[in-house]
């Protein structure tokens, strides 16, 4: 752990990577006391241009909370064409 806290807290990766480098990364990260949500994006240059792209994300409850967009806080609507999927932390 660093001796000061550092600047950075949460990482959210929107990045197609495969598990094996998730979950490296994720360790980098969580051994720095920086929290880390995988969060690929799914629909490509045709969904940006349609605001029709899905946001899948996992990570620990807290660094999912954290950074959680609209649909779990009524009072903050999500933005137009956001879409998520929650998924379970990769063991």
């Amino acid at each position: 752990m660093p001796s000061t806290p550092p600047t950075c807290t949460h990482v959210v990766d929107t990045s197609t990577i495969g598990v094996s480098a998730a979950r490296s990364v994720a360790a980098l990260l969580v051994a720095s006391g920086v929290a880390y949500v995988d969060a690929p994006v799914s629909g490509g240059v045709a969904g940006a241009r349609a605001r029709t792209l899905a946001v899948m994300y996992a990570g620990s409850d807290e660094a999912c909370a954290r950074v959680e967009p609209g649909p779990r806080r009524p009072e903050r609507p999500p933005p137009p064409g956001w879409a998520t999927a929650r998924g379970s932390p990769r063991p």
